[in-house]
């Protein structure tokens, strides 16, 4: 017995060793691994501490003001806790609040952004206004720096001396022989045209004389009709006496009428063989029977000039070689061109030929206002039109006893 006792006992002790063993293994684990632990913590401690950033003096009471309201708010809230809740009108009243307030703010931002664009637009216009003001600046600038060189060029250019007046005669008009054969000289922006209208009225007339059998060129003649006046049935003397008429005027000479819108393309065809810077052309209106003819002098070209008038041979004496002694040439003279009238009266009276003159008002769109204008007699054109009733001056009312009656 004492003997197994024994071989227990021994074999108790090796168990409980090999238990520590065990228990001392764990044991340094976890001292180790708690080293390890203590040793990350370290690491975290101090990369936490570098990557904090260091706050001011004025970030710290900002945020110190900034907790003061939190706990303002956040006090203000318990009391608004602690006071009854609204009624359903109060809230009505309050949303209705609320909605009045999201209108006026749309209506704020709509107003906002057409203000926006308002000012976009007066940049725009700002922006233009100053490039336009910068154009007429180098104008202005360019201006100055131009008149300087005048000036410069004016002070250089040497005093010329002054010319001596010329003294104009104008001779008396001589009388105009009877039935004499006139021309026609107009004097403007010193240049002089002579106009022979006897020659362009005989164009118009000989023209005119060879379409008179040109059917399609007249007026159709008015149709006899089977009634009088009053719409009554003619009897045997009234037509015995339009027979009797009709005789005689069938031993009268008809005139002939023309068709107005026919005619008229037909003569402004014509070649007037005018001379250069001379023009013709046609005014009638609806209710005429007749042609006026309207010659036009140009003031740029054309005729002879004043310095042509002073050279022994230019085109206003080839133009009088024409004229005989006794015809007659008429002046029409500007104002402003009375030097060279004076210098072709000479050479009208060199020549012995009778003139007289008359002064012509200011030019008009080029041409002068007093152009050349005389009555087509022996054209006969058909009026499509009645003239207008004839207006009267108004009637002055006569003064009685220093009132109007």
């Amino acid at each position: 017995m004492a003997v197994r006792r024994k071989k227990v006992e021994e074999g108790g002790g090796s168990s409980l060793d090999s238990l520590m063993d065990a228990l001392t293994n764990v044991v340094a684990v976890l001292i180790f691994v708690l080293l390890l632990v203590n040793c990350e913590v370290a690491q975290t401690v101090v990369r936490i501490m570098e990557d904090i950033v260091p706050v001011s003096e004025e970030e710290m009471r900002q945020a110190q003001e900034m907790l003061k309201q939190i706990e303002l708010d956040a006090k203000r809230l318990e009391e608004l806790k602690k006071q009854p809740q609204p009624s359903k009108v109060e809230f009505e009243e309050l949303q209705k609040a609320i909605e009045a307030l999201k209108k006026l703010k749309d209506e704020k931002l709509k107003k906002l952004e057409q203000q926006k664009l308002t000012d976009s637009e007066l940049q725009k216009r700002h922006d233009e206004a100053q490039a336009a003001r910068d154009t007429e600046q180098q104008k202005n600038v360019a201006m100055q720096e131009e008149i300087r060189r005048l000036e410069i060029l004016l002070d250089t250019t040497p005093v010329e001396k002054d010319i001596p007046p010329t003294e104009i005669t104008i001779p008396a008009t001589r009388a105009i022989p009877e039935g004499a054969k006139t021309y026609y000289a107009y004097v403007a922006k010193d240049r002089v045209h002579l106009l022979d209208p006897d020659n362009v009225v005989e164009i118009i007339r000989k023209k005119a004389d060879s379409l008179k059998s040109d059917k399609n060129l007249l007026a159709p003649e008015a149709g006899k009709t089977s009634e009088n006046e009053d719409g009554e049935k003619k009897s045997a003397a009234e037509r015995r006496a339009e027979r009797e008429k009709e005789k005689a005027d069938a031993k009268k000479e008809k005139p002939v009428v023309f068709e107005r819108d026919k005619l008229t393309p037909v003569l402004k065809g014509l070649d007037f063989k005018l001379p250069k810077g001379q023009t013709a052309d046609f005014h009638t209106t609806t209710w005429w029977s007749h042609y006026h003819l309207i010659v036009n002098f140009s003031p740029t070209e054309g005729g002879a000039t004043l310095e042509e008038l002073k050279q022994p041979s230019n085109p206003f004496t080839s133009a009088l070689s024409k004229v005989r002694p006794n015809e007659v040439v008429m002046f029409r003279v500007s104002p402003e061109s009375m030097y060279t009238y004076a210098l072709a009266r000479e050479l009208v009276d060199k020549k012995n030929i009778p003139c007289g003159w008359d002064l012509v008002g200011p030019e008009k769109d080029g041409y002068m206002q007093d152009y050349f204008r005389v009555h087509i007699e022996g054209v006969t054109i058909k009026p499509t039109a009645t003239p207008p009733p004839r207006k009267e001056p108004p009637k002055r009312a006569r003064e009685v006893g220093g009132k109007l009656d």
